[in-house]
């Protein structure tokens, strides 16, 4: 939101009752956790058919343990049974690491991702970017020792190039009937 200087907003989704259609209102499909996901046989459908036809999922793990990155593993070799389609960590090359802001991969936590088409259309944080996230605004991170300042700012740069990548930093107005903030309509960049 601050990056962009327009209002940004986010929405909670179930896809049991969604259509495919209510899901790509929305770019980005954030799923965090730190138990497994579960899906049924139908939702796993929805969500294929949703990345196939230009959706986004970002997978982030909360709070590392648990059984969400067997699960999402798991989840993403279901949705993408591929040879050519596999969870492979993000190269340095990737533009993931410039989109907004130059971060050092070597340095960042690590990134996976999954290619669909021609572009990468799964990205899955096994290292708890939320949480990080949470230790964002109001000035708090600056009364934070300087290298945990820098993990978050770290991670909010990672945040901000993966909503860029996959939006192509191209929000939309919401309905214009909705409410706005400060007298503007609502942008939609919503990631759940």
């Amino acid at each position: 939101e601050y990056a962009w200087q327009v209002p940004l907003a986010h929405q909670v989704v179930d896809v049991g009752p969604a259509t495919v259609e209510d899901l790509l209102q929305r770019p980005v499909l954030y799923i965090s956790g730190h138990d497994a996901p579960e899906f049924s046989a139908e939702e796993k459908r929805k969500l294929r058919m949703y990345v196939d036809r230009g959706g986004f999922l970002f997978f982030d793990q909360s709070c590392v343990g648990g059984d969400f990155d067997a699960a999402v593993r798991k989840l993403i070799a279901e949705l993408f049974p591929g040879p050519d389609a596999k969870l492979s960590p993000l190269p340095p090359s990737h533009p993931i690491w410039r989109m907004e802001r130059p971060i050092d991969p070597a340095s960042a936590p690590m990134l996976w991702g999954v290619d669909v088409s021609c572009r990468t259309a799964v990205v899955y944080a096994p290292d708890d970017l939320a949480c990080r996230w949470e230790l964002m605004g109001r000035g708090r991170e600056f009364t934070y020792p300087p290298t945990v300042r820098a993990r978050v700012e770290q991670a909010e740069t990672l945040g901000l190039n993966i909503l860029a990548y996959a939006t192509n930093r191209e929000v939309a107005f919401k309905d214009p009937s909705l409410p706005t903030v400060d007298g503007k309509p609502k942008m939609e960049v919503p990631l759940g």
